[in-house]
């Protein structure tokens, strides 16, 4: 299980201009980057964009306030909201009023990327809050367990988005994904045990992240006055799909 889990007493904070970026469970699935992204207040950060048959990138804000801003627009966020850039069509630069976090998810585009987003794909750039995002609802949660889908499936390359919401006691039960894999990252104020079938149970904590290998049997639980909160991110491995 370690390999599939980071502590965030393990991440590395280290700031060169106000930014610090630290990659998550490196290497944990080919072409995958998942950064923690710190930026101190005042800062502005111009993240490097990526052509349009190169790379996608993702940005989730999970605490702090600031804009993100385009030449045509600036985006105000605070806490939890997302971003994705149009490519390379149009710098982008981050400018942060208080002190920043946020996740960078950045996935090299690969031939069946390329194909689907050449047919179909979302609006670029695409901004919005969490909780405008649509609610669905799966058999396997537990009573009074919200659940967001963020970025929408296959309007992204092999990328989606989600976020599941919950106090405790509350279980998301035994599930598992036949062609994907995934990615949690525990939003603060967090705290659960996070279960794959034959590999063994860990304690996640707010800024945690865990990897989740295609078929792997899944659970995730909390207790009383806790809450079981994470972000996740899905990456259709496109060799085991039947269609």
């Amino acid at each position: 299980m370690s390999k599939s889990y980071q502590s965030h007493k393990d991440m590395q904070v280290n700031y060169v201009n106000g930014v610090s970026e630290f990659n998550m469970l490196e290497g944990a699935y080919p072409g995958v980057v998942t950064a923690k992204v710190n930026l101190k207040a005042g800062t502005r950060w111009e993240p490097e964009v990526y052509s349009n048959d190169d790379r996608i990138q993702i940005f989730f804000t999970t605490a702090g306030s600031g804009y993100f801003a385009t030449p045509e627009k600036a985006y105000n966020f605070d806490e939890y909201y997302v971003f994705v850039p149009n490519f390379d069509a149009s710098p982008v630069f981050v400018q942060a009023a208080t002190d920043v976090e946020m996740l960078r998810l950045v996935f090299e585009l690969s031939d069946w990327d390329k194909k689907e987003i050449e047919e179909c794909i979302m609006t670029l750039p695409r901004f919005h809050k969490m909780e405008d995002s649509l609610q669905y609802e799966e058999s396997f949660k537990g009573e009074g367990m919200i659940s967001y889908l963020i970025l929408e499936h296959e309007f992204l390359g092999r990328a989606s988005l989600g976020a599941v919401l919950a106090k405790g006691p509350n279980v998301n039960g035994e599930h598992a994904h036949p062609d994907l894999v995934q990615w949690y990252y525990a939003l603060p104020g967090s705290k659960f045990s996070y279960t794959v079938k034959d590999e063994g149970t860990v304690d996640v904590e707010g800024g945690d992240m865990t990897f989740t290998g295609v078929k792997k049997i899944h659970s995730s639980e909390t207790k009383a006055g806790e809450k079981i909160d994470y972000i996740w991110f899905e990456m259709i491995v496109p060799e085991e799909r039947n269609d």
